[in-house]
């Protein structure tokens, strides 16, 4: 027979004293189930919002070549051979296939059900990409015709709805990979993964492709451009918001945004005028929410300082004109070229191909990756960058030969980029200059393109850039004292440096020196980044491989005397600006015109986030290396996104015309201006007009 005397009853007639025992274990019992059901039912509510990650095979079948039928799921792929992906997977120029069979799991379908979307990442492409699910073409990275377009390093990631899946059987993802250089292509990088992922937990959803600012006496006109990297998007709401100098709201706007073609990319500009004042500074805040999940992002543009340029008009120019002339040359940036005795122009170069040689100087090719210090794709990451080495050579700028060395390596544990500045070629000796920066999130949350870091001094060579010698610094040891922001300290002053060209040879120089000028802050809350700063400093040395390198061979620009006359300090910490206009005095650099004996400084108004947008360049002119400064242009939205602008003394003899180097439109979404401009070495001629 069963027993059905409670554990209490039994007790109780056994010894009274127990009752309590029995009674209180009891307790115990239904409180730790209680408790553990209270855990449970937590983690399962915390659980509906964390993303569930799935690792995709890191080998999948390969095939060179090119037939449409591979993207089929029939296809019958067994003679393939199977294909780690690699930095090149195949080496020589053509198409190329990989095809890999996926079923995804219920917890990541449950989980994309839930967050609203399925995220899916294939490294990046060398060049260009098709991707191909169930036998679908998703998505095109770059393009093959009538325009070949690269699309290398670019993050390879696909949006997907629950509907566009077979979640309970296998799917059929099929890539075609196309390079048209000799040196071979493929998938690299990673990550591969599928994940779920809801519409605002990536910064990569809505891009802020550019963000135009006009003023006009009292008003604002501001437009922004949100573009949604996946073809659809749930009911959303923007809110833009115009705050003074304490971050206090002064007005706002708000407007619903709505797809209404749920098989169309998103993609929008929205336009807003606010009342400002002359003379003040304000800021931007841009606030996108998605209706269904609540989630929201930030995006503060910084400060926009409405003060008219604090130095008056050339007396002589009146400004610039575009005549025409133009011309292109290879798919790269940062070219800084330095005339040597051999007539030729010697240039560093970053980011891209010259004749098939490719330099890449950043451990993320992604603008939306931010993180602290050390923390890359990997934590603490020994990332390997190649900065790359060119010789122009020719005497017309616009029918230049290039020839590309071998690009020199550097390790970075720390810093997302290392890329070249301040570069010249002196008595035979090539001296290399590096510095710095990072994807920085600053004490106020925002996102900062390339926060500028420490300079590492010089890597020089004696040979012509066949062989070079090291310099012993780092981030923690640098040429000069100041790591910047990034490192906890006070913002950088002398960043990025750039040495002023003097001729051939350095053949004009006043006295022997050679000078460097760079763009940073003294405000502490300042702004300086890779293309914006708020003030130019300077300082000199008499260029030598015993010199060069070494910190106490260097005088800083101190200011002027009370005759008028520049100080020179040993003290870095003494150093003070050339050129001060607050936001408006980014990447610079100087020319010696020796036909019209003045100096001129071209300075780059980019944002204040080092991001995507309009830039804008203005050119300055002096008798002297320190100023007095007055201007000669102020070019709005040059390029419509120029960068890196420099006046070649070689190709600048002329009294009534100017010959600028430059770079343009490394992110979507910008116009050709001057017609041309491009992601590579951009040369061309203007009228420089005279009172």
């Amino acid at each position: 027979m069963f027993n059905t005397k409670t554990d209490e009853q039994n007790a109780s007639s056994i010894c009274p004293s127990k009752i309590n025992f029995v009674r209180m274990k009891r307790d115990i019992m239904i409180n730790c189930i209680l408790l553990l059901f209270f855990l449970l039912s937590q983690s399962c509510s915390h659980s509906d919002n964390v993303p569930v990650k799935m690792q995709l095979p890191m080998s999948w079948k390969f095939k060179m070549g090119d037939s449409i039928i591979w993207a089929s799921p029939e296809y019958n792929d067994n003679a393939w051979e199977w294909k780690a992906f690699d930095k090149v997977s195949f080496k020589t120029s053509g198409y190329g296939w990989y095809r890999i069979k996926v079923r995804f799991s219920d917890s990541l379908h449950l989980a994309s059900r839930k967050q609203g979307f399925l995220k899916l990442s294939f490294g990046s492409a060398d060049d260009v990409a098709d991707i191909y699910l169930n036998g679908k073409l998703l998505i095109q990275y770059g393009s093959i015709s009538p325009v070949f377009k690269s699309a290398w390093g670019v993050p390879i990631e696909l949006y997907l709805k629950e509907k566009d899946v077979n979640w309970k059987e296998d799917n059929q993802v099929a890539i075609r990979v196309y390079s048209p250089h000799a040196i071979g292509g493929g998938l690299f990088d990673g990550p591969y993964l599928a994940e779920s992922k809801s519409i605002i937990s990536s910064n990569k959803i809505f891009s802020y492709m550019k963000s135009d600012k006009v003023i006009h006496h009292d008003s604002l006109s501001t437009s922004i451009f949100v573009s949604s990297s996946i073809p659809f998007i749930t009911k959303g709401t923007l809110i833009a918001e115009l705050q003074d100098s304490n971050r206090n709201t002064i007005s706002k706007h708000q407007i619903d945004l709505t797809n209404e073609n749920d098989t169309l990319k998103y993609e929008k500009t929205f336009q807003f005028k606010f009342k400002v004042k002359q003379g003040h500074l304000y800021y931007m805040k841009y606030t996108i929410i998605d209706n269904f999940t609540g989630e929201r992002m930030v995006k503060n543009l910084g400060y926009l300082n409405f003060e008219d340029c604090p130095y008056p008009q050339s007396d002589i120019f009146s400004g610039l004109k575009f005549d025409g002339t133009f011309a292109s040359y290879e798919d790269a940036d940062t070219w800084y070229p330095s005339w040597a005795s051999d007539d030729n122009l010697y240039s560093p170069y970053a980011d891209g191909l010259v004749k098939g040689i490719r330099s890449a100087c950043s451990w993320s090719f992604s603008n939306q990756f931010f993180a602290p210090l050390g923390i890359g794709p990997n934590k603490n990451f020994h990332y390997e960058i190649k900065s790359g080495n060119a010789v122009l050579t020719g005497n017309d700028p616009f029918n230049l030969n290039i020839t590309p060395l071998e690009p020199t390596l550097h390790s970075n544990k720390m810093f997302h980029g290392t890329y070249p500045c301040a570069n010249l070629f002196y008595n035979e000796i090539w001296y290399y200059g590096r510095y710095l920066c990072h994807r920085w999130k600053n004490k106020n949350g925002e996102d900062i393109v390339y926060e500028l870091g420490p300079f590492l001094g010089f890597r020089t060579s004696t040979d012509k850039g066949q062989t070079w010698q090291e310099p012993q610094f780092d981030e923690n040891k640098n040429l000069f004292p100041e790591r910047g922001r990034c490192m906890g300290e006070k913002p950088i002053k002398l960043g990025m440096p750039h040495f002023v060209d003097f001729g051939k040879n350095m053949e004009n120089s006043p006295d022997g020196y050679a000078y460097l000028i760079g763009h940073g802050t003294e405000d502490t809350n300042g702004v300086v980044n890779w293309c914006a700063g708020d003030a130019i400093f300077m300082a000199r040395v008499i260029p030598s491989l015993k010199t060069i390198n070494n910190p106490s061979s260097y005088e800083f620009y101190a200011g002027n005397n009370s005759a008028g006359k520049p100080i020179w300090s040993k003290t870095f910490n003494e150093i003070q600006p050339i050129i001060s206009w607050k936001g408006h005095c980014g990447v610079c650099h100087m020319t010696y015109h020796k036909a019209l004996n003045k100096y001129f400084c071209m300075m780059c108004v980019g944002p204040y986030d080092g991001n995507y947008g309009d830039y804008d360049y203005w050119i300055a002119e002096s008798d002297n290396l320190w100023g007095p400064w007055k201007k000669v242009a102020y070019l709005e939205k040059f390029g419509s996104q120029g960068y890196f602008m420099n006046m070649p003394s070689k190709f600048n003899t002329s009294k009534d015309k100017i010959t600028l180097f430059w770079s343009a439109n490394w992110a979507e979404g910008c116009v050709s201006d001057p017609p041309g401009s491009r992601y590579a070495l951009c040369v061309g001629r203007f009228d420089l007009l005279q009172k």
